[in-house]
């Protein structure tokens, strides 16, 4: 009997540890498998990051810290923005426009490599940049951090060929959620940097304005603002205007935060001259609670038929385009091309900015 359970154990314990050594089994096979899943991973990985190294890298992390950018094309345009503060300018010369600079920025930031170029297309594309490309170079703390070029779309406008400086690869780059390619981000024109503003003056900051009215002298006026509460108002003779409506006065002075012009206007010296030398219509001058004068001279524009509006309201012929006119600030050479229904809503009349009259 005694044999017997001693054999029946010794069974017992065999068949455990054949269990055992099964479980063992197939927690070693579980290890193995996982080790051959993570360095495939790290192999991959590792892979992609000598991509980057040999010459992907293009995106910026630390866009903030930008502070200049140089980009130019073979055509001879270059275009140099520097940050001064919150705000940036291009070529030293004029503020450039936030929506244009934002672009760019998050254009560096979340730049991706969708593929290289391959092989057989890698010296075409190359070349092409060389003739038809956009050399970038991004400083951060005024130090040159990246230099890349951008050539032109990928047969299907989603991507676009780009190439770090020296690297030996040029890539298919995109940046994801966006359809499209990334050429035109990359501005080589002043004149389509340069923001468009005329008038930039939030409520407050206007001390003295002043609207002569050549058209029609006795709409002339000057405004004075001590505070948001007080101000005086002045007709053409000097005389200040009793019955002048604060309401109507200090939404006027409001309108003047964001007045842009259309376009730089295309003029031959011969039509640029001919212009300045005519009289201006109106002539606004404003000088801001730091003392700083800015001073606008607008001038009609003639009309040519088939170029320009030639008709007002009810139908009647004009002279002069109806829907434009042209301007031009004291501090610049460039003559302006602005909109009549932009200026209408800072070319009150007299009668506008006082109280009116009840009808009895």
């Amino acid at each position: 009997m005694m044999n017997l359970n001693r054999g029946f154990i010794l069974h017992l314990f065999s068949q455990k540890a054949f269990k055992k050594m099964k479980k063992r089994n197939y927690l070693q096979i579980l290890i193995a498998v996982t080790l051959l899943i993570v360095s495939l991973w790290l192999i991959t990985n590792k892979k992609s990051t000598t991509l980057e190294i040999e010459g992907g890298n293009f995106a910026i992390d630390d866009t903030l810290g930008i502070d200049k950018l140089f980009l130019a094309n073979r055509a001879g345009q270059t275009v140099l923005l520097e940050k001064t503060g919150n705000s940036w300018v291009v070529n030293k010369k004029y503020p450039v426009r936030k929506d244009a600079i934002q672009t760019l920025l998050h254009t560096f930031k979340n730049l991706h490599i969708k593929s290289p170029v391959p092989n057989s297309a890698r010296n075409t594309v190359i070349k092409d940049m060389a003739v038809a490309g956009v050399k970038v170079e991004i400083y951060i703390h005024k130090n040159l951090v990246k230099t890349y070029y951008v050539g032109r779309e990928t047969p299907d406008n989603l991507g676009t060929y780009m190439l770090i400086e020296n690297a030996p690869n040029a890539f298919i780059m995109d940046i994801p959620g966006f359809n499209g390619y990334l050429t035109p981000r990359f501005i080589t024109s002043e004149t389509e940097w340069r923001d468009q503003g005329i008038f930039r003056y939030s409520p407050g900051s206007i001390s003295i304005l002043k609207l002569e009215n050549h058209l029609e002298p006795e709409n002339s006026f000057e405004i004075q603002v001590y505070s948001m509460q007080k101000f005086a108002l002045k007709n053409s003779h000097g005389q200040e205007v009793a019955d002048a409506n604060a309401g109507a006065v200090f939404s006027f002075l409001s309108r003047f935060q964001q007045i842009n012009y259309e376009s730089l206007a295309q003029l031959t010296d011969q039509k640029r001259d001919s212009i300045l030398q005519s009289d201006p219509i109106f002539i606004f001058k404003i000088v801001d609670q730091q003392g700083k004068n800015k001073e606008l001279k607008i001038y009609r524009k003639y009309a040519i038929p088939g170029e320009a509006v030639q008709f007002a309201e009810g139908g009647k012929r004009s002279n002069y385009d109806v829907a434009r006119m042209y301007a031009k600030m004291s501090d610049e050479n460039q003559i302006l091309l602005i909109q009549n229904f932009v200026f209408d809503k800072i070319l009150p009349s007299l009668a506008d900015l006082r109280q009116k009259q009840k009808n009895n």
